[in-house]
């Protein structure tokens, strides 16, 4: 299977660290940078995103960090009807009973825990913690180190800064920005 990644910044580098290199036949970069940057570790960059081929056999993974940017690659490949990879560090620990949607990462050391659900399009970064029962609507970000207690709710496009707290049962609405080393109690 082929997989195919747009982006070459930051997050992807974490999403290259995190892929099982073995399940891909292929793997294709394309960033908007390229020709200038035409390499990622250790796989080339091979064209522009406006370049993508479009190839239903394939898969897709957009790693872009930037929620508003993912939201809308991601629509674009879904309007083709392709389908999108998820992407799951081994070192992370996941709960049987969680769902984890399309088009997501799950990063190092992360821990989902029984009942969560996580939407298309998200990234659960470095050592996030989403306890039972919570749901982590589409293009949501959680930060590196931020931890969500049990039932919490994060609607869609929200970013969770690096360390934040978010205590059970809370709802946090559309598009909010949480800085970091927030505890959100409310």
């Amino acid at each position: 299977m082929k997989l195919h990644i747009i982006g070459a910044g930051g997050h992807a580098k974490v999403v290259i660290d995190s892929l099982n290199k073995k399940k891909y036949s292929n793997i294709y970069l394309y960033d908007d940078k390229y020709p200038k940057i035409n390499k990622l570790g250790d796989i080339k960059i091979i064209n522009k995103v406006s370049a993508i081929p479009i190839n239903k056999k394939d898969l897709y993974f957009v790693a872009i960090g930037n929620n508003k940017i993912r939201k809308k690659i991601i629509l674009y490949l879904l309007s083709r009807n392709l389908k999108l990879e998820t992407i799951i560090n081994t070192s992370s620990l996941i709960s049987k009973n969680s769902k984890i949607m399309p088009g997501t990462l799950i990063g190092p050391r992360a821990i989902i825990n029984s009942g969560a659900c996580i939407e298309k399009g998200c990234i659960i970064n470095t050592a996030s913690i989403i306890e039972h029962d919570c749901y982590i609507s589409d293009f949501t970000h959680v930060a590196p180190g931020s931890m969500l207690g049990g039932g919490v709710y994060l609607d869609k496009m929200c970013l969770i800064g690096i360390g934040s707290i978010i205590i059970p049962n809370v709802k946090v609405k559309k598009n909010t920005l949480v800085k970091a080393g927030s505890i959100i109690k409310k």
